[in-house]
Parts: structure tokens; sequence; C-alpha cells
């Protein structure tokens, strides 16, 4: 390579520019088609989304459920209140923000083709930007903050922000931090003190101070004081969770939910419902012991999973099921492990030259990484080796990797001969790299679906008491739509459940005071959710909107009656046929439902309306019109009818607005269509049209 070619290549690589241009698009090609493929975030983002909601409306957050993350995520929401735009962009904007910074701590600890590797690792891996809560992945950036401000500004003050930094991670952000802040702010308060440092203690103080008032303020706008009480029940719960969960992976004995029936298992235990960590491992040691052994086995599996988005085993470390690709996970790890000792073993033999010639400089991020290994490794024992918890130790464990493959190549001069086609090298990474979600483009997405399907009604649900029945989805439904805790999350299953023969439908919806009942297709599929569907008006439920399209049955149904609040809000919505509209509608049409955007009536045949016209001569008639599923696709035709007579014949495919006149002296007329009247999926009615409006002009 001609010597000017290899200078300028040398130069790109070095240049920050284009690291961290083509680290974002790597990132950004990874995660494309993040808004159009993946479904709305269940489980805690959906609880969290109360909270950033109540800061964005009055400023208020719970400070002992991650205050720092919930005022970003109420943030976000100044740009849309839609629970999806606001829940996609906050973790786009997380990913897109934590590719930049991993990439700015591992080149001032790497060299920068190394450095750009280890990024590029952490921003292709799943678990890094499609971990199931978003407040997993942002847990990482004030990590990275704490080891950026000890690296770009070494010494004292570095240490003294990143003290500050950490106090704030442990309050507002993960509570298990504190062993991390108590560690790192110790040896490096004692190294400053007896190294007799000028002006050591303002230099802690100061940051501290800052940070102690920012917690302040979270704490002047929290809803949950005191806050020792919640501490307690969230520890105490987690602890009744994580053991239940581990115990049922492990023994056949108990069938309960570990999220909702734990009390049970903890009770028969160790004697209490929620005991607390040292409570449990002084009532039954063993137990717990046990419940440590445990997690231990699955670290393995935990670790590959976190490097390599797969896992040896069968048995997933996290809660929900993870890839396993043995032969993979095996060749990574055995790669990774080989480049790790071999590089190990160089640095301690070299590690003079290594201390004077790259370490000292860097020590104290070392030093803090390993407090933070501290704090993982107590995750990994009590709680269990769930990547998404350790996804700060998976960015630590690159960063070892890292330096390890960067003593390797130092002792390969082709290594080194070959850094001026890194730029090349990194240019055909994005190439090559498939973006992750197009794989999924045709997977269901059923958290949205239902929150789009129930939206225009989501006021029947903000109701103090209200209940929401729904098959699995129910309580991030109620989260999302209401933005409060006012809607009762109903399981269609447990429902089901308590159907007897004196006890139908009615007496338990009624019992557990159901407002809304969406059925979507898995309700669809079972036996007795079609009949409550199909037979919904004997019950005293009406159907406000469904849909039976390529297989994708659902409905949304509501109470009929007038003595329901929800009823009232539909009364209160215009006909197809408003006042000033020259029609009244008579026999043959369904009852008024809603869409979003409008509303409409169902026709089986022959729908009867008078006409009242506004000035003499022949009538205009409009009328926004719809083929229903009972004509099987065939073309609709409808004559105008009146005394028998045929008015008029008109004919409409699909959606359509039409516009014709009749005889002044015919104010009497029937809408009649020649149909095959086939029967409707789910639905008792035959459906050969419907009408969103008609009016005379």
């Amino acid at each position: 390579m001609r010597k000017w070619l290899r200078d300028f290549a040398l130069g790109v690589l070095r240049h920050p520019g284009f690291a961290y241009a083509t680290i974002l698009l790597l990132q950004l090609k990874v995660i494309w088609g993040l808004w159009r493929f993946r479904d709305l975030t269940s489980g805690d983002t959906s609880s969290y989304f109360i909270t950033a909601y109540d800061w964005y409306r009055n400023g208020h957050l719970l400070i002992t459920w991650s205050p720092l993350y919930t005022s970003f995520y109420g943030a976000i929401l100044y740009l849309s209140t839609d629970a999806y735009v606001a829940t996609i962009a906050h973790r786009l904007i997380t990913v897109l923000v934590l590719s930049v910074l991993v990439l700015a701590f591992m080149r001032k600890l790497l060299p920068p083709a190394i450095a750009w590797l280890m990024a590029a690792w952490w921003v292709v891996l799943p678990i890094d930007f499609d971990a199931m809560y978003e407040v997993h992945i942002f847990t990482v950036i004030p990590i990275v903050l704490v080891l950026l401000a000890i690296l770009y500004k070494p010494g004292p003050i570095g240490r003294g922000w990143a003290v500050a930094i950490l106090i704030v991670t442990t309050f507002l952000m993960r509570n298990e931090f504190l062993l991390t802040t108590l560690l790192f702010a110790t040896t490096a308060i004692c190294w400053d003190a007896r190294r007799k440092v000028v002006n050591w203690r303002p230099v802690y103080a100061v940051p501290a101070a800052a940070a102690c008032l920012l917690i302040f303020f979270y704490y002047v706008r929290s809803n949950d004081r005191p806050i020792s009480g919640m501490l307690q029940r969230k520890h105490t719960l987690n602890i009744c969770q994580t053991y239940a969960f581990g115990y049922q992976q492990r023994t056949s004995d108990w069938k309960g939910s570990p999220w909702t029936e734990c009390q049970q298992l903890m009770t028969r235990v160790y004697g209490v419902p929620e005991p607390t960590l040292s409570q449990a491992l002084f009532k039954n040691p063993q137990a717990m012991l046990g419940h440590f052994w445990w997690n231990l086995k699955l670290l393995p599996d935990g670790l590959e999973v976190l490097l390599f988005n797969c896992m040896f085993g069968s048995i997933t470390p996290d809660y929900i099921p993870q890839p396993i690709h043995p032969a993979w996970a095996a060749l990574a790890g055995l790669i990774t492990l080989s480049i790790t000792t071999v590089g190990l073993v160089m640095l301690w033999r070299d590690r003079r030259y290594w201390w004077e010639f790259w370490l000292s400089d860097r020590v104290w991020a070392w030093i803090a990484m390993g407090c933070v290994i501290v704090v993982a490794g107590a995750v990994i024992i009590t709680q269990r080796p769930r990547p998404s918890y350790l996804l700060s130790l998976g960015l630590i464990l690159r960063a070892i990797v890292g330096m390890c493959l960067f003593a390797i190549v130092r002792r390969i001069p082709q290594f080194v001969r070959a850094a001026p086609a890194a730029p090349a090298g990194f240019l055909l990474v994005i190439v090559l790299t498939p973006p992750y979600y197009f794989r999924h483009a045709n997977a269901p997405r059923p958290l949205l679906d239902g929150y789009r399907r129930l939206e225009p009604f989501e006021q029947r649900l903000r109701n103090p008491g209200s209940g929401l029945v729904a098959t699995g989805w129910a309580p991030d439904l109620c989260n999302y739509l209401t933005k409060s805790r006012a809607c009762q999350p109903l399981d269609f299953r447990d429902m089901r459940r308590e159907l007897t023969d004196q006890a139908g439908w009615d007496k338990v919806l009624d019992k557990h005071r159901a407002t809304l009942f969406y059925a979507d297709a898995t309700v669809m599929a079972d036996a007795q959710g079609r009949e409550f569907v199909a037979d919904a008006a004997s019950y005293g439920w009406r159907v406000l909107g469904f849909e039976d399209e390529s297989g994708a049955s659902w409905s949304v149904l509501g109470r009929s009656s007038p003595d329901s609040i929800s009823t009232r809000a539909v009364l209160q919505i215009p006909d197809i046929a408003g006042p000033d509209s020259g029609v009244t509608l008579g026999q043959g049409w369904y009852d008024l439902e809603t869409f979003p955007g409008g509303y409409f009536r169902w026709v089986d045949n022959d729908a009867q309306l008078t006409l009242r016209p506004h000035k003499p001569g022949p009538i205009s008639i409009l009328l926004d019109i719809e083929a229903g599923p009972s004509l099987k696709g065939a073309l609709l035709s409808m004559q105008v009818l009146s005394d028998g007579q045929n008015l008029r014949t008109i004919t409409a495919r699909g959606r359509q607005t039409l516009r014709f006149e009749v005889p002044e002296s015919r104010v009497a007329l029937r809408l009649h269509v020649d149909s095959v009247n086939a029967p409707v999926p789910h639905d008792q009615r035959i459906l050969n049209f419907r009408v969103f409006r008609i009016a005379t002009f």
C-alpha cells in the first residue's frame, strides 16, 4: 500500500468522527424497523408509563421506582402522548445514546480499531437493544458516565464526579448499586486522603452535594413518601418472586404462579409470606442456599446469552425463553475464553510494560469496573443471572476481552500492518449486518393491536372501578389506555373458570364490574368466548367494534344497560342521520357502533328511512356506504324502493360516498340488496352493508 494511502487510512481509523458515524450507522441499521415490527412493551414498562405520565402532567413520580428513568420517559410524552410512539421513541433514543457512550468509553480504554470492534459487539447484540424492558438498557447509561468521568478527567476531580454519579444512580435508578458506590467511594477517598492530595475534600464534597440536591428535587416530587415501607415491600416481593420462579424450575411439587402466588410457597418454606433476604437465610438457610446454588448453575448460560445471544443449555437463566444454539454458544465461548486466557497471560508476563505504557492512566476505570462486578455477583447469586440485569457486566467483559485482544495483536506484526484496512472492514460490517427486526416482520403484535382497537373506548375505562376483560394483556392495556390505576384488569381465563350453570356471563361480569370486553383471536378460538360474543345482547352487552379479515377475528363489547356510565357516553355520539340531516331512521337498522374517527350502523336488509325535504323538487341524498361480509366479496347492488317501486339501483364496491336523487313525492324509502346472506363468523347477524352517514342536501 502506498504511503500516502496508508497514512490516510490510519488517519481515518483514528478520527473520532469516522468512528462515531459508523457505529451510529451500524446501530441504526441493526434496529431499523423497530417502529414497524416491535410490539408495545408489556409488563414493567406499562407500569412505568403510568408514573411517566404523572410526571408529564403533574410533575410527580415514585422515588422508589427508578425516577431518573421515569422522568426521561415522561419527557418523551411532550413529543407524543401516544403510548406506542412514546415507548418506541424512548427505547430508540436510549439505544442510540448508549451506542455513542459505549464507543466513547472503549476509545478511552483501548486502541481505535479494537475499541470500535468491542462497541460493534455491543451494538449488534439483541440483548443490548431489544431487552424486554427499556429500564434495564437505560440503567447502563449512568455506569458508562461514571467510567467516562474517570477516563476523561483523570485524578481526584474525575473520581469525585464518578462518586456523585454513583450516588445518583443508587438513589434514583437501582438501589443495588449502593455496594458499588460504597466500595468505590471508600477506595477513592482513602487513596486521595492518604496521598494528601491538595483540596481533596471539596473535590468530592461539591459533586456529592450536587447529587444530593438532585435527589432532593426528586424526593419532594415523589408520591411514595415515606419511602422505607415502599423499599421494604419492593425488596420482600422481589425475594418472593425470584425464589418462587427458581424453585419452580428445579422442582415439580409447586404449580402456582411465581408472580401472583409466590406467598403460598414462601409461607410453606420460610413460615412467612414475604420474608426479607436475611429473614429467609435465618429461617431456612438450606432452602436459600439451594436457591443461591441454582442461580450459580445458571450462570454459564446467562453469560452466553449476555455475550452471544444464545446458550448451550436448555434451562433459561431469564424469566422468558432464550435462543438455544449449543454449537454456536460453545464455539463463541471457546474463542472468547481463549482470547481472554492468552491475553491475560501476556499482560501478566509483560506487566511492567503494560502498567507504564497503558494501564497506569486507566487503572481507576478498572477499579470502578471491579466494583460493578461485585454488585453483579450479588445480583447473580440472590436474584438469578438474568442477562438484562447484567448489561453493565456485559460491557465490562467486552472491555476485558478487548484489552486481552490488544495484548495479543501487539505481538503479531501482521495485525499491526493490516490496521489501514480497518476502516474498509468497518464499512463492510455495516453492509453485511442484517436489520434485526425485519426477521420478525410477520410476527404478531397482540398488545399493540389491543391498544389500537381499544383506544376509541379508553374514556369508558377511566372511571374509577371500571374493568377490562382481556386475555393476558389486561393489566398492560389498562395502564396504557387509562394512564392511571383507575382500570381493573380482568383475565378472560379467570372469568371463564367462574362460569357455572347458575352463574352465566352476565353474573360473572357483573360481579367483577366489567366495563369493556376485548375478545381477541384467543377468545374467539374459545367456545365459551365465542358464545358470549355471539349472544352478547342476551347478557346485556353489545358489540362496539369488530373485524373478521384474514383470520384475525376480534370484537370489542360494552354494556348495553343505560344505567352504565360507559353506555351514557355512547348515547352522546351523533347517529348516522343527525338532527339536521333531513332523515329519520325506521326499522331494519342494527344498533349504532363506533370506530376510531366515526360511527356506523350495520344492515341485514330492507332498512327503512323517512326523508324530510329541505326544499321543493327532487330530493338529493348523500349516502356513505360500505359492502359487508355477508356479500362474500360480491359487488353491492342496492335497490332504493318506495311502495314496492324501484326508484333507483346503486352499486358500490368497498366503501363509497354516493349521491343520487329521488322524486319529492317519495319520502318513505327502503334499501334492499340482493345477497347470499352468508353467515359471519362469531356474529349471529347477517351483515350485508353498513352506513356511515345518510343525509339530504
